[in-house]
């Protein structure tokens, strides 16, 4: 076992990491409150929210009169006590929790890399991680997938704490954050916890230690913590105990009649094959190293510290493509691992084969080229001709953007991957922050009904034609329930 200490960050690196953090804040909270909740998930937890506000009951989640048990209450305790504490009931303070732990995610997986190799690695695999779709999209959305993820990913980073270093010291810490996890997302928890945490003991042949009490009751107590609320709604008997007893059945593919309208997720075992690049794009684009045979580590002769980002994803991917009931936002909770896995692998290619790392440099760089000219045509070719006097603007942000581009473009061909990653990162969250604040913004209010101005409403309709733009909004029959209205009226 181990026993290093964990580098410090150097004075370079925390400036670095204050601008990534920085930039990442202005992605997720610029306009959070905004738009309108146009998806069908956020909405459940914007009703769930506004009757616990209105009703005074935090304990058992509710649709107006309808029980919601599907999904456990942290994400509603959270956006209702923001609620409470003068954000009102209102998307903002529906959204704000996803926000606030999409920039702890970045700390975290920057924290993990420093680690594994100094704020180098870190710093990449942190602005890998902020660049993905996923952890973007979910980031501004009132869901509970983002608070999974960063309490999953405190608890990954906290387990070579506890198996190679031997801090028993950290083991309430570790317990708080496995029932963090539990809160957010119950059985999703039990799997994305379990499942890498269970392949590293077997590797490491260390399953009679960890079942040790002094080291098991810390488990115990985080699960006896994470279902007492459950065990609170089942001593409710009725029709809460039936629900709940389905809902744990529901990932096996056992279904129920009182969770019917949930059982719509189940999918072949290939689903994620096909939605991981999208989940993970841009960065997934850095997995073309792979094709190189000298890319592959060999995981066994990897210290053990090395390998855990591997077998977490790894653990993750194809233990829930073999379950029957498989979403795209699983994923998110292995994406942290994934952005490490991915800048392991460049600075490996660098270090160890630097003429093949040039040639895939260059490629990159074309590659960000091509989609980034896209890119800044789109951007700018929809703010200068859907925003009143929106010209300036829009030539502002193709000055920008291609100036980012180009000068990722000539650190490759000079062959400064630093500063390449440094510029492609940049790009990248500069055309996130402006596509959630100008184009995805309308976008939903295009799709609640609310969009106003006749410029955007014709310039999405006539893209409509061409692209099919997915319409995302509620279910009609998930309405505000009549008993929520009652509940606000005699709130007012």
């Amino acid at each position: 076992m181990s026993s290093s200490a964990v580098p410090s960050a150097t004075p370079q690196a925390r400036v670095w990491l204050a601008l990534l953090l920085t930039a990442v804040a202005a992605v997720l909270f610029f306009r959070l409150g905004e738009s309108p909740v146009d998806v069908t998930a956020e909405h459940r937890v914007d009703v769930v929210m506004r009757t616990m506000v209105a009703s005074g009951d935090w304990l058992v989640p509710r649709m107006g009169d309808e029980l919601r048990l599907q999904k456990p209450p942290l994400s509603y305790w959270l956006s209702a006590g923001l609620a409470e504490l003068g954000l009102g009931p209102t998307p903002l303070a529906l959204r704000m929790p996803s926000a606030l732990a999409g920039l702890l995610l970045v700390l975290l997986c920057f924290r993990w890399g420093l680690r594994l190799g100094g704020g180098g690695l870190g710093l990449l695999a942190a602005g890998l991680l902020a660049a993905m779709q996923s952890f973007v999209a979910l980031g501004r959305r009132g869901v509970a997938e983002m608070l999974l993820a960063a309490a999953c990913t405190a608890v990954f980073l906290l387990w070579p704490e506890l198996v190679d270093r031997r801090r028993r010291g950290m083991l309430p810490l570790f317990a708080l954050c496995v029932t963090i996890a539990f809160l957010a997302k119950a059985t999703a928890a039990l799997f994305v916890l379990a499942l890498p945490i269970a392949v590293d003991l077997w590797l490491r042949g260390a399953w009679r230690e960890a079942l040790r009490w002094r080291n098991s009751r810390w488990i115990a107590l985080a699960l006896l913590l994470g279902f007492a609320w459950w065990g609170a709604i089942a001593l409710r008997g009725g029709e809460a105990r039936e629900q709940l007893v389905q809902i744990a059945l529901l990932p096996l593919g056992i279904q129920g009649a009182e969770v019917e309208a949930s059982a719509r997720h189940y999918r072949p075992w290939y689903f994620f094959l096909s939605v991981l690049p999208q989940a993970a794009s841009p960065a997934i684009a850095l997995a073309m190293l792979f094709a190189s045979r000298r890319a592959w580590p060999r995981l066994r002769a990897l210290p053990a510290e090395q390998r855990w980002p591997w077998i977490v994803v790894l653990a993750i991917f194809v233990g829930f493509s073999a379950l029957p009931q498989k979403q795209k936002h699983y994923l998110l909770p292995m994406l942290p691992a994934l952005a490490l896995v991915l800048a392991q692998t460049a600075r490996r290619m660098l270090a160890d084969n630097p003429d093949s790392a040039a040639r895939w440099l260059r490629l990159f760089a074309l590659l960000l080229g091509a989609l980034g000219s896209v890119a800044i045509a789109v951007i700018g070719a929809a703010y200068g001709i859907c925003l009143p006097g929106g010209l300036p603007i829009a030539l502002a942000m193709v000055g920008v953007g291609a100036s980012l581009v180009a000068l990722a473009i000539h650190a490759a061909w000079r062959g400064d991957a630093l500063r390449f990653a440094r510029c492609g990162i940049a790009f990248v969250l500069g055309f996130w922050l402006v596509w959630e604040d100008g184009i995805d913004h309308r976008l939903r209010q295009w799709r609640a009904g609310e969009l106003q101005d006749p410029a955007w409403r014709t310039a999405i309709e006539r893209a409509d034609v061409w692209v099919d733009i997915p319409k995302e909004g509620s279910d009609p029959r998930e309405e505000i329930p009549p008993a929520l209205r009652d509940l606000e009226e005699r709130a007012r």
